[in-house]
């Protein structure tokens, strides 16, 4: 199941630079805002959905981001949920720009085109933090039978609450770390502070590579259902 999901993540990503290329897509639109967060939604063939992707971070600004995660608190309350806090920037980057409204819009274009196609929901790096957002707006909106969540590399976006609440509204969400990336590992996560630690939502993919002699084998783990699997990217 997970190593075909993780397959068809990979063809996801790719779709729109193709889209760029050939006209084999029915709808393509790319949305830039002024802090440079970039998402692309489109109608493709195959899969037969619709597919928003979330661009991951540029090389030039991964540096100051990721040192910012380091120190950055918990510090706004999802709306409905009291206990449940997230990470202001990644929060406001989906919820207060100009990304939300288009994309929204798209989606309900695409609908009344198209029927009611499934959503596939990507992005890698910041842009995985980004979808997550994007895929719990639209899971509440119109239903969790109707949208898929997979990224690549992302960061932790929620504290403990945050996460079961997540889990609960997008259940077909796959998330893919690897052992050398550490951005999943970022905004740190200490167990002893509870509610006010930044926690992962499951459910984890974690790949991985053993080398023996002239021999590199490349593991893939489904890990547990917490979301910080102490055998996985956290081992």
């Amino acid at each position: 199941m997970f190593t075909g999901s993780i397959f068809l993540c990979s063809r996801l990503l790719m779709i729109f630079f193709h889209a760029v290329l050939n006209d084999n897509y029915a709808h393509i639109v790319i949305y830039k805002n002024i802090n440079f967060e970039q998402a692309f939604v489109g109608v493709a063939p195959d899969p037969r959905s619709i597919i928003i992707a979330f661009r991951g971070t540029q090389e030039h600004s991964a540096s100051n981001w990721i040192e910012d995660l380091f120190w950055k608190q918990l510090d706004v309350t999802y709306p409905g949920m009291p206990d449940a806090m997230v990470h202001h920037g990644f929060y406001s980057a989906y919820y207060n720009t100009t990304l939300r409204h288009e994309i929204l819009k798209s989606v309900q274009w695409a609908w009344k085109t198209y029927g009611r196609l499934p959503i596939n929901v990507v992005g890698h790096s910041m842009g995985g933090a980004l979808a997550s957002f994007c895929a719990l707006d639209l899971s509440v909106k119109w239903g969790s039978h109707k949208v898929q969540l997979i990224t690549f590399g992302q960061p932790r976006v929620g504290n403990p609450a945050f996460a079961e609440y997540f889990n609960e509204q997008v259940p077909r969400t796959i998330r893919v770390t690897h052992e050398n990336d550490i951005v999943p590992h970022l905004p740190p996560y200490f167990y002893y502070l509870g509610e006010w630690t930044y926690h992962h939502f499951a459910r984890e993919v974690w790949l991985r590579e053993t080398i023996v002699g002239n021999v590199v084998t490349r593991n893939e783990t489904v890990c547990d259902c917490s979301g910080e699997d102490p055998t996985c990217s956290r081992y």
